[in-house]
This record gives structure tokens, sequence and C-alpha cells, in this order.
């Protein structure tokens, strides 16, 4: 069990005396340890949302907890519920026995769900270790790896092997072990390539100050316009979730300066858009159906693509979403969290 898993109930404002944590605890394992794409969308939809209802309760996640503890109640608890909803997230990365893909996907959807929300200082501080683990997951992914023959095989022993080889069967007996090396190391330097190419793509990207989408310089284009479609751009190039540590400083080297801090409402944003960008955007990401509650600004678009009016996409969000069309943030926030939504939607190509 977590140090930390009675303080974060009691600072959430849980009367937690006298219940069974060690049990409860066993059930959030027990439900992480069977997690699948599905499963990980609803438990993030009803970690992130606000106000939740007993209709955003995951399917079998009272049931996991139940299991363990006789005693728990099994309706009338939405708010603990979320709570421990909560604490399951953190647990996949953190604490659980999952695949990094699925361990990935936690965290930056905990992210995704934190914007245009307060949910509290103890949701706050899930976010910050997510955050901290994507750091870290983002620098191990990138470390370069050595590719070394097996240690017990030199390169003279294997042209020796091969010259004094009369038959099959003593060939096979060097490949048998050469292959597994071969193997990993083909690995290795397959992504390294990809990252090295990630790289140089990043690198001309930048330099050339353009989009790749509309073909007309990022200092042409209204603040929030260009903060959305740098960041897609920049997604566009990132090799694997959750791209490289350096992407908020990438993002406004694009962006212009004087506008990098300067707060727009979030509807006027969504309404700079291209209209013939946004429908092309929005046709492959509408299938994903209610997990785009995770990513409000990808919902923003699908739902302005919805009307005719720029006026009445608002409504239809609103009926879907809790987070405030009219918010205001700056091109900076709105950059890194479009960047971290199309990093979520990446990584769940990669989790069954």
């Amino acid at each position: 069990m977590h140090s930390l898993f009675s303080d974060w109930l009691k600072e959430s404002g849980l009367d937690f005396q006298d219940r069974p944590l060690a049990e409860w605890w066993q059930g959030l394992e027990d439900y992480c340890g069977a997690i699948t794409r599905s499963t990980l969308l609803a438990l993030l939809r009803f970690a992130v949302i606000r106000e939740a209802s007993e209709a955003h309760v995951p399917e079998n996640f009272r049931e996991a907890i139940k299991a363990k503890d006789s005693g728990f109640s099994m309706r009338g608890n939405v708010f603990e519920v979320q709570q421990l909803a909560r604490v399951a997230v953190r647990n996949l990365f953190e604490e659980a026995d999952v695949e990094e893909d699925q361990a990935c996907t936690a965290a930056l959807g905990l992210i995704c769900g934190s914007f245009g929300r307060d949910n509290g200082n103890v949701y706050g501080e899930h976010v910050q270790k997510a955050g901290e683990f994507l750091t870290k997951a983002a620098d191990e992914l990138r470390i370069r790896p050595e590719t070394n023959l097996p240690s017990n095989l030199a390169t003279s022993d294997i042209s020796k092997s091969l010259t004094d080889a009369a038959d099959v069967p003593q060939l096979k007996n060097l490949l048998v072990r050469l292959v597994p090396g071969i193997l990993s190391n083909l690995g290795g330097l397959t992504r390294r390539l990809r990252l090295q190419e990630e790289e140089l793509n990043m690198l001309w990207w930048i330099f050339g100050e353009h989009s790749r989408d509309l073909k007309v310089a990022f200092r042409n284009l209204a603040p929030g316009e260009a903060a959305v479609v740098a960041a897609k751009e920049l997604a566009d190039l990132t090799a694997f979730p959750p791209g490289p540590v350096s992407f908020e400083g990438i993002l406004c080297r694009a962006l212009a300066a004087d506008s990098l801090d300067r707060k727009i409402k979030l509807e006027d944003v969504i309404n700079s858009l291209d209209s013939k960008w946004r429908i092309g955007f929005a046709e492959p990401i509408s299938p994903l159906g209610d997990a785009l509650n995770i990513c409000p600004l990808h919902l923003m678009i699908i739902k302005s693509v919805e009307t005719s009016s720029k006026k009445d996409w608002p409504v239809l969000f609103r009926a879907a979403c809790d987070v405030n069309t009219a918010l205001k943030a700056s091109p900076r926030a709105i950059s890194s969290q479009f960047y971290h939504e199309r990093m979520f939607v990446k990584s769940l190509e990669h989790v069954d």
C-alpha cells in the first residue's frame, strides 16, 4: 500500500477512520492489474470530471473493492469512489505492474484532464507525479543503447567458427548463440533511427518556422491558431509518446514571443482555426467518442464542425464536457495542453 494513501483520502475530505484501507488498496491493485484500453478510458473519464455522477462510475470498479471489503457501499458514495479512482490512475504509472504503454497513457490522461478544471490539491499532486513520470519515461526512451555482440563471442571467434563449420548443425550451434543478440541490437538500432529521424524532422521544422498543414509562416497566424497548429504538427513529428522533454521549448520557438503569455478565450482560439483544417482534423478522431472528454481542446474542435455557426458549438460542448469555453489561457499553455492531448491520443494506439 502506498505510504500516502490515507493522507490522500483525508486531504480529499473523506472520513476513513475504522475503514479497511489495506483491503481497499488490494482491490485497486486487482482492478489495475486487469486494466484494458476500454477500462482505462472509463477510469480516466471518471477521475478527471469535476462533478461526477453515478453514471460515470466505471463498470466493475466498485466490485473490485467490494471483493476485498464486504462492507464497501455499492451506491451513494460517488465522491469517495472518485477519489479512489484517482488513486487507481496514479497507481497505474507509479505502483502497479502494468505495461509501460498503459502507464504512459494513464499519466497523459491525468494531465490532459486537469486542463480547465479545479479538482483540488490532491488531484494536483497526482498530476505533478504524472508529469515527473513522463519526464523520466521520455528521458529513458531516448537513451542511446549500446549495441554489442554477446560477451562470449568476439568477431574473430565468429569468423573462425564460420570458416571451420563443415555442415548445417555446426552453423546452427553458432546461430543459436548469435541470433538473440542480433535481434536485440536490431530492435535498438531501429528505435535509434526513428528517434534520430524525429530529431532531424523537428529541427528542420522549427528552423523553417512554417506550418506544414497550412503552408504559411506561424507568425502570420493568430496566436491561438498558431498554438494549436504548432502543437499538432510537432506531435505529428514525434516518434513515440510521451515525446521529448524539450517539447515546450520547441513550441515556444514556433510561437511569437510577444504573444506567449497573452491570454485568449478558448472559444476564440477554436474559432480562429481554419475551417478546412478543423474538418480534416476532426474526422479521424471523432470515433474516439467519450474518450475525448479527457481532451477538452480536441472535443471543442469536434463540436465546432458539428454546427454551421461559430456561436452554436459551445452549447454542444457544454453538454458534453465541464470545461468552460470562456476560460482564458495563454498560447504557451494552450500549445502545451494540445501537445499532451495529441500524445494521449497517439498513446492509445499502443494500448490493447
